[in-house]
């Protein structure tokens, strides 16, 4: 006996409920990917010269002296442009990364020689709601390459009669653009560390840290609001103060952080990377010996 088919209204009707059904997926699929795309954060616009958010604040702010007061040989160079093309990649989105010299002039530690916030470089991105490579891209052509440009003539070979070290950090503890109001706030030195001027000169002698705090510099260099701030030294190695770095030297730049109110402190010898570069340079000319 013949199984009777569907009748025409069966058929209306199941035509009916499965388009019912799947306008209600539609309308679901929709519903979701709008829930997602208002889940994501709202894009920041940014400042096209700094690459920092136009409204608010960057997120940190790390800045970067490069002692300018000794010379430079080419290991030193490829160490350090080796140690920055890691600190760059350290750099979190939205935060602002500034580059300073450090010359015989202590003011001049005041101006930035580059100064951008990272725009990400989209690793972090989705590729069904962004484009990673394109942010990518982004990323070095306004950060990345800039920064390594800049670094050319910043690494040149200059060396100077004296090293305002402790008054370069003075002046820079005025910039209100690395106050305690910033989220996180990194100091960053590639130096020797040797502090080479009349008042205070360590080719004569590392002078006792609470001695120092006593005196007209150290009391200005201990009113400034260190609270907060991570400190890194790339310890650079001078064959001229050879015998006494390290140790004592170190301990010196440690204690005194410290004693200023700084969150943590970080010795960091360039040439124990994974390069395992060791190299001396020559000593300045006309520096006093103790």
């Amino acid at each position: 006996m013949k199984r009777r088919g569907l009748t025409k209204q069966q058929k209306r009707q199941r035509a009916l409920w499965l388009a019912v059904a799947l306008i209600g997926g539609s309308f679901a699929l929709v519903a979701a990917l709008i829930g997602v795309r208002l889940s994501l954060p709202a894009p920041v616009l940014l400042d096209e010269a700094t690459l920092c958010p136009v409204d608010g604040k960057p997120r940190g702010h790390t800045v970067v002296v490069i002692d300018k007061t000794d010379f430079y040989s080419a290991q030193h160079v490829a160490a350090i442009k080796d140690w920055i093309a890691r600190k760059k990649t350290g750099i979190g989105e939205q935060e602002l990364l500034s580059v300073r010299l450090l010359t015989d002039r202590p003011e001049d530690v005041g101006q930035s020689v580059f100064q951008r916030c990272n725009p990400g470089d989209g690793k972090d991105l989705k590729r069904w709601w962004a484009n990673p490579r394109k942010a990518h891209a982004r990323w070095q052509a306004s950060f990345g390459d800039p920064l390594e440009e800049a670094l050319g003539p910043i690494l040149s070979n200059q060396e100077t009669k004296t090293s305002p070290i402790l008054e370069a950090l003075d002046v820079l503890m005025w910039d209100t653009a690395f106050g305690p109001d910033m989220p996180s706030r990194t100091l960053a030195i590639v130096s020797d560390m040797v502090q080479n001027m009349p008042d205070h000169n360590h080719y004569r002698s590392i002078p006792d840290v609470d001695a120092f705090l006593k005196t007209p510099l150290g009391r200005r260099l201990k009113s400034r609001a260190w609270q907060g701030v991570k400190v890194e030294i790339v310890y650079l190695r001078n064959v001229a103060f050879n015998a006494k770095q390290g140790g004592a030297h170190v301990a010196f730049w440690e204690k005194l952080f410290r004693k200023l109110g700084v969150a943590d402190v970080k010795i960091i010898p360039p040439f124990e990377l994974e390069r395992g570069i060791v190299a001396a340079r020559p000593a300045k000319q006309g520096t006093p010996r103790p």
